[in-house]
Protein backbone atom coordinates (compact mmCIF):
# COMPACT_ATOMS: atom_id res chain seq x y z
CA UNK A 1 0.00 0.00 0.00
CA UNK A 2 2.83 2.52 1.02
CA UNK A 3 4.38 2.24 -2.56
CA UNK A 4 1.03 3.32 -3.76
CA UNK A 5 0.66 6.69 -1.90
CA UNK A 6 3.01 8.54 -0.29
CA UNK A 7 2.00 7.96 3.57
CA UNK A 8 2.43 6.56 6.28
CA UNK A 9 0.02 3.89 6.95
CA UNK A 10 -1.16 2.82 10.58
CA UNK A 11 -3.00 -0.58 10.51
CA UNK A 12 -5.06 -0.96 14.34
CA UNK A 13 -4.32 -4.57 15.52
CA UNK A 14 -7.74 -5.08 15.68
CA UNK A 15 -7.81 -4.17 12.00
CA UNK A 16 -8.96 -8.00 10.76
CA UNK A 17 -12.00 -8.13 12.94
CA UNK A 18 -13.52 -4.62 12.80
CA UNK A 19 -15.37 -4.73 9.45
CA UNK A 20 -16.74 -7.81 10.56
CA UNK A 21 -18.01 -5.69 14.11
CA UNK A 22 -19.38 -3.30 11.84
CA UNK A 23 -21.77 -5.15 9.30
CA UNK A 24 -22.78 -6.67 12.36
CA UNK A 25 -23.59 -4.11 14.18
CA UNK A 26 -24.35 -1.33 11.56
CA UNK A 27 -27.13 -0.31 9.79
CA UNK A 28 -28.43 -1.79 6.33
CA UNK A 29 -30.17 0.46 4.23
CA UNK A 30 -32.19 -0.07 1.35
CA UNK A 31 -34.10 2.96 -0.84
CA UNK A 32 -36.95 2.10 -3.74
CA UNK A 33 -38.79 4.60 -6.06
CA UNK A 34 -42.11 3.24 -7.91
CA UNK A 35 -43.75 6.01 -9.92
CA UNK A 36 -47.40 5.48 -10.84
CA UNK A 37 -48.69 7.63 -14.55
CA UNK A 38 -51.87 7.25 -16.32
CA UNK A 39 -51.06 5.62 -19.55
CA UNK A 40 -52.74 8.46 -21.68
CA UNK A 41 -53.33 12.26 -20.54
CA UNK A 42 -56.36 12.45 -23.28
CA UNK A 43 -58.14 9.82 -20.43
CA UNK A 44 -56.26 9.93 -17.40
CA UNK A 45 -58.79 7.92 -14.85
CA UNK A 46 -58.19 5.00 -16.82
CA UNK A 47 -55.15 2.63 -17.76
CA UNK A 48 -51.78 3.55 -15.54
CA UNK A 49 -48.66 2.70 -15.95
CA UNK A 50 -46.51 1.46 -12.87
CA UNK A 51 -42.79 1.73 -13.07
CA UNK A 52 -40.87 -0.24 -10.75
CA UNK A 53 -37.01 -1.04 -10.65
CA UNK A 54 -37.88 -4.51 -12.21
CA UNK A 55 -39.87 -3.31 -15.06
CA UNK A 56 -43.31 -1.97 -16.43
CA UNK A 57 -46.93 -3.13 -15.59
CA UNK A 58 -49.88 -1.75 -16.69
CA UNK A 59 -53.38 -1.90 -14.53
CA UNK A 60 -57.08 -0.48 -15.67
CA UNK A 61 -57.76 1.08 -12.29
CA UNK A 62 -55.52 3.52 -10.18
CA UNK A 63 -56.42 2.03 -6.78
CA UNK A 64 -55.19 -1.62 -7.84
CA UNK A 65 -51.79 -0.02 -9.72
CA UNK A 66 -51.37 1.61 -5.47
CA UNK A 67 -52.11 -1.80 -3.77
CA UNK A 68 -49.65 -3.61 -6.75
CA UNK A 69 -46.82 -0.68 -5.85
CA UNK A 70 -47.32 -1.11 -2.49
CA UNK A 71 -46.84 -4.60 -2.07
CA UNK A 72 -44.61 -4.82 -4.56
CA UNK A 73 -41.96 -2.34 -3.58
CA UNK A 74 -42.51 -3.50 0.42
CA UNK A 75 -41.62 -7.34 -1.54
CA UNK A 76 -38.14 -5.72 -3.17
CA UNK A 77 -36.80 -4.30 0.12
CA UNK A 78 -37.55 -7.16 2.49
CA UNK A 79 -35.63 -9.27 -0.52
CA UNK A 80 -33.02 -6.93 -1.46
CA UNK A 81 -31.98 -6.82 1.92
CA UNK A 82 -32.68 -10.21 2.92
CA UNK A 83 -30.38 -11.49 -0.12
CA UNK A 84 -27.53 -8.96 2.11
CA UNK A 85 -28.12 -11.38 4.85
CA UNK A 86 -29.71 -8.72 7.21
CA UNK A 87 -32.37 -10.83 9.92
CA UNK A 88 -35.71 -10.12 8.22
CA UNK A 89 -37.30 -9.84 11.98
CA UNK A 90 -34.84 -6.45 12.22
CA UNK A 91 -35.93 -4.61 8.94
CA UNK A 92 -37.85 -1.75 9.14
CA UNK A 93 -39.84 -0.31 5.72
CA UNK A 94 -41.02 3.18 5.94
CA UNK A 95 -42.86 4.66 2.67
CA UNK A 96 -43.96 8.10 1.28
CA UNK A 97 -45.83 9.13 -1.22
CA UNK A 98 -45.61 12.26 -3.58
CA UNK A 99 -48.58 13.58 -6.24
CA UNK A 100 -48.08 15.62 -8.94
CA UNK A 101 -51.22 17.43 -10.40
CA UNK A 102 -51.85 20.84 -11.70
CA UNK A 103 -53.51 23.07 -9.77
CA UNK A 104 -57.61 22.61 -10.32
CA UNK A 105 -57.15 19.01 -11.98
CA UNK A 106 -59.75 16.88 -11.16
CA UNK A 107 -58.82 13.35 -12.25
CA UNK A 108 -56.09 10.89 -10.70
CA UNK A 109 -52.61 12.53 -10.20
CA UNK A 110 -50.70 12.99 -13.01
CA UNK A 111 -47.74 11.05 -10.86
CA UNK A 112 -47.52 9.71 -8.45
CA UNK A 113 -44.23 8.43 -6.49
CA UNK A 114 -43.76 6.27 -3.79
CA UNK A 115 -40.54 6.14 -1.94
CA UNK A 116 -39.72 2.99 0.11
CA UNK A 117 -37.08 2.93 2.82
CA UNK A 118 -35.79 0.00 4.45
CA UNK A 119 -33.82 0.02 7.43
CA UNK A 120 -32.31 -2.18 9.52
CA UNK A 121 -30.51 -2.32 12.36
CA UNK A 122 -29.49 -5.89 13.57
CA UNK A 123 -29.02 -4.97 16.81
CA UNK A 124 -26.27 -8.07 18.47
CA UNK A 125 -24.50 -6.88 21.37
CA UNK A 126 -20.79 -6.74 21.95
CA UNK A 127 -20.86 -7.39 25.33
Amino acid sequence: MKALIDAEIIVPEQARVGNAVGALVGKGIKRIEIIIRPSSMENPDQNFLVFTPVGRKKFEQYRTAVEYSHKTGEELILNSMKDFGLPEGSIKIGTSVEYLSPPGWKQTPMETKIIFVGICTPGISLN
